[in-house]
């Protein structure tokens, strides 16, 4: 668990498809380390002990809420899928009236290119995580 704190402010937070979050996590420098959160360093553990990608996955099935649970971590005051960028950003800061508005306006809204590292695609694994996070996927729609 995080360190206790109260922050009364607004805060944002981003959350993405748990499938591509763990494949992301699996094949980055910051997946290899602990940082002293238990929820963070299970799924750290996870990726240590995997030989695969599928590997990895699987435990983290098997782990059904692992993911959620890192998300869970955060609780802010609205929160934005990463595969509605840009327009769901565009859209809360035009809400405000930001200073910004207008330079958001003429940003190129077509969608932007999935960057993906390749780490094979498993869809039956994809569809097992997915049943294994039901109320994360429920919660932000990845259904």
């Amino acid at each position: 668990t995080l360190p206790s704190f109260r922050y009364d402010g607004f805060s944002m937070s981003i959350v993405r498809n748990p499938y591509n979050w763990l494949r992301s996590i699996y094949h980055s420098p910051q997946g290899k380390f602990k940082i002293g959160v238990s929820e963070v360093d299970g799924i750290i553990l996870k990726i240590r002990d995997a030989q695969t990608f599928g590997e990895f996955v699987e435990a983290c099935i098997q782990d059904a809420g692992c993911v959620g649970r890192v998300f869970d971590l955060y609780r802010p005051s609205s929160i934005i899928r990463l595969e509605d960028f840009p327009w769901s950003p565009i859209e809360f800061f035009e809400s405000l009236g930001n200073v910004l508005t207008e330079k958001l306006r003429n940003l190129d809204r077509k969608a932007p290119g999935k960057i993906m590292v390749d780490g094979g695609e498993h869809p039956y694994l994809r569809e097992a995580l997915y049943k294994s996070e039901k109320d994360f996927c429920i919660r932000y729609n990845y259904y």
